[in-house]
């Protein structure tokens, strides 16, 4: 009889245990931090996965916490992706103008899943009238392999107008996953040029 009733009171002090233990864990500070700087959506993943460990299982809570970081900063890197025109070499300090049939583009953040069709559709829906376009890829220090769908086919509606493209300041992570696509360098279509000198000094020897 007595051991049945001793018998709840490992539970008790186990569960005891476990409240010092989460007590110890639990960063006051930390959580307070991030509800006074952190964005909206830093604090909806806190608040969300505090309620799932509280209310629910905490393997849960922290599945859920990792998938929503994960979709958190995919949104952010695809923000801070885009592409512009540039009419004049003025970026690189050639301080020239550029042939009028010739327009560079910047390519700016990682191209990956999410990302790159905001880079790549006003690369395809401005470039009418065109001879030539140079790619300026001094700002993309990533690509994934949807970076390289998306540059592709965008490099095919340009060869569809006869557009010479011209790949210019390839960083070494993006070269090599364009190798490994196989997009090497075409006659009369793509050419790959270590920085806009001699990207542009090709352009200007293209016969228009």
């Amino acid at each position: 009889m007595s051991a049945a009733l001793l018998a709840p009171m490992g539970l008790a002090a186990l569960a005891a245990l476990l409240l010092i233990a989460a007590w110890n864990i639990f960063d006051f500070q930390h959580c307070l931090q991030i509800v006074r700087v952190g964005t909206r959506s830093d604090v909806a993943v806190l608040l969300i996965c505090f309620g799932l460990t509280v209310l629910g299982d905490m393997v849960i809570a922290v599945g859920v916490g990792m998938v929503l970081a994960a979709l958190l900063f995919m949104k952010q890197m695809a923000n801070i992706t885009g592409g512009r025109w540039l009419l004049e070499a003025t970026h690189w300090d050639m301080h020239e103008r550029l042939p009028q049939e010739v327009m560079v583009y910047e390519i700016s953040g990682p191209l990956f899943f999410g990302a790159t069709e905001k880079a790549m559709s006003t690369l395809r829906e401005h470039s009418s009238g065109l001879k030539a376009v140079i790619l300026q890829m001094r700002g993309v220090p990533t690509m994934d392999i949807s970076g390289v769908v998306a540059l592709k086919s965008a490099l095919e509606s340009l060869y569809d107008k006869r557009i010479f493209v011209i790949l210019s300041n390839v960083q070494q992570q993006p070269r090599e996953t364009l190798k490994r696509a196989g997009l090497e360098p075409q006659p009369q279509k793509l050419a790959i040029c270590e920085d806009m000198q001699e990207s542009v000094e090709l352009a200007r020897k293209i016969n228009f």
